[in-house]
Order: C-alpha cells, then structure tokens, then sequence
C-alpha cells in the first residue's frame, strides 16, 4: 500500500469502525482491526491512526467487548502494543488515557484459560502500561497485574509456541524492570518469592532471562530490608 493512499484510507476506516458494532458484520469488522494491526506497525501510519483518534476506538470496542470476536480482540491488543512500543513517549504524555487500559485486565483476564495467545498479549500491554505511567501498582487492579504475570512467567515458560515464547521473554523483561524501579513491585514479588526462586533451578533460561530474573530477586531482597 502506497504511503499517500494509505493516509487517506487510515480515516475512513477508522469512521466506518465508529459505527456501533451491531450494525456492522462481523466479518468486515474483523478485517478493520486487522488492517489496524497492520497500520500500527509502521511510525508514519501509526501518527495518522493517532491524529485521526483511532485509539478512542479501540478503547470504544474494548469497552464493548460483547460485540467483538476473539480475532478483533487480538487485534486490537497487537494495535496497542505497537503505539506502546513505538512510540512510548505519546504514551508517557498521555497517562490518563493509557491507565484506562488498566481495568481491562479482569475484564479480559478469562483468556488466561480460553486463549493463551490473547492473555501473552493482555500481560505484556498491562505491563507495558504500568512501566510507562510510572504507575505505583498499589490498587487492587495494579496489584492482581503484577501477581498474575508472576504466574504467567513461571507457567507459560515451557510453552513452545514461538510468538508465545516472544511474548513471555518481553514480559519477563518488562517485569524485571518494574521489579527494579518500584519497590511495590518487590514487595508484591516478595509474597511470591518460593514461586520466582524455583526458576533459578531451570537450566533453559538464557543469559537475557537470567539478568532477568537476577533484577527481580535483588528487588525481593530490598523489599524485604524495608
């Protein structure tokens, strides 16, 4: 797709998504937020997709997740996670904005069981939100975050699945490093301390994930001075 088409298209599809969903197929709905996914990967299209709010729809179909399927719902986290990553200082300067994703996560957290692909996805945007909004992870939502990545980092390791196994590895990463500027990280990780030893004892880990590790057991030592 050529660059000054695209930034024509950009527009229109995000007005055809502000139509509620009911009165649109699912099928076509699904194609937008793929195209969406898409658009986000590139910087130049990801600016449009802002300029144009197309994060306030994302945010609209989140809010009303009774009328999308889970190939939209994948969708619109891959969406997310590309703004989050690419352009991390929008999100910084947009804070209020970005916390909402927040109490999503016990909304959406049912996929942990029905489709593992979509909660790697969920952990690694809520994490990924929690680092950026220099969040304090002291509410109940912030907390049930940071104690249910715990369990997916140790439970979801031995999953094969590469874009799965991606996924842990940036979770891991993004985790050691709230462990090592917040200390309501390591106090919450401090309660979980038998479960985040045990990995000490796993061979497979890379010298990346070591470091890992490393940081969040030096933020349970900490924890446990004060």
């Amino acid at each position: 797709m050529f660059q000054k088409e695209s930034l024509y298209i950009i527009p229109a599809l995000i007005e055809i998504a502000k139509i509620r969903p009911k009165s649109l197929d699912i099928i076509p709905m699904n194609n937008i937020s793929l195209v969406f996914s898409e658009i986000t990967t590139d910087e130049t299209y990801q600016q449009e997709f802002i300029k144009k709010e197309g994060i306030k729809v994302l945010f609209y179909f989140l809010e009303n997740n009774s009328d999308i399927n889970d190939n939209t719902l994948l969708n619109i986290f891959v969406s997310l996670i590309n703004i989050v990553m690419l352009n991390q200082e929008y999100v910084k300067s947009h804070k209020s904005q970005w916390k909402e994703l927040i109490q999503y996560y016990n909304k959406y957290s049912y996929t942990k069981d029905s489709n593992i692909t979509i909660y790697s996805y969920l952990i690694v945007l809520e994490l990924s939100i929690l680092r950026l909004t220099h969040s304090e992870c002291t509410s109940e939502n912030e907390r049930v975050i940071i104690e249910n990545s715990i369990d997916f980092i140790i439970k979801s390791k031995d999953i094969m699945d590469d874009s799965i196994k991606d996924l842990w590895s940036l979770s891991f990463s993004i985790f050691s490093e709230l462990s090592e500027n917040n200390i309501n990280v390591g106090k919450i990780s401090l309660l979980n301390t038998s479960k985040l030893v045990s990995l000490t004892k796993d061979s497979s880990l890379s010298d990346a994930e070591k470091g890992y590790l490393n940081k969040i057991l030096n933020s349970i030592r900490n924890a446990a001075k004060n």
